[in-house]
């Protein structure tokens, strides 16, 4: 199963389950995506309404990494719960950092 991380010559594209509506905000783990690949798992506390989990989603990222929220962007499910953000930046770097505080391995 290929992981939910892949390198880019810009930084790295992150693949999301997002789960709206939940109690809590974390990244939850791994799961396994449409394409058989994994996903990481992202339950966010706002309703999936106008781009209202978008926006948690680049939030609870950007914190929970430190990094700023302006490195975040939408590839694409701008209206599904399958997404695909990229965060710019040294792709090395950031493949081993959230492989570190993940357990996602990248490619």
């Amino acid at each position: 199963m290929a992981g939910p991380v892949g390198k880019t010559g810009d930084g790295v594209v992150v693949s999301i389950r997002l789960a709206p509506g939940a109690r809590n905000e974390a990244i939850a783990g791994l799961a396994e995506g449409v394409d058989g690949g994994s996903v990481l798992k992202a339950p966010v506390t706002a309703p999936p309404e106008g781009g209202k989990t978008n926006r948690a989603l680049i939030y609870l990222l950007s914190r929970s990494r430190k990094l700023p929220r302006g490195r975040f962007s939408l590839v694409s499910g701008a209206a599904s719960r399958n997404k695909r953000l990229l965060i710019s930046g040294d792709p090395e770097e950031l493949a081993k950092t959230l492989e570190r505080r993940t357990g996602a391995d990248h490619g």
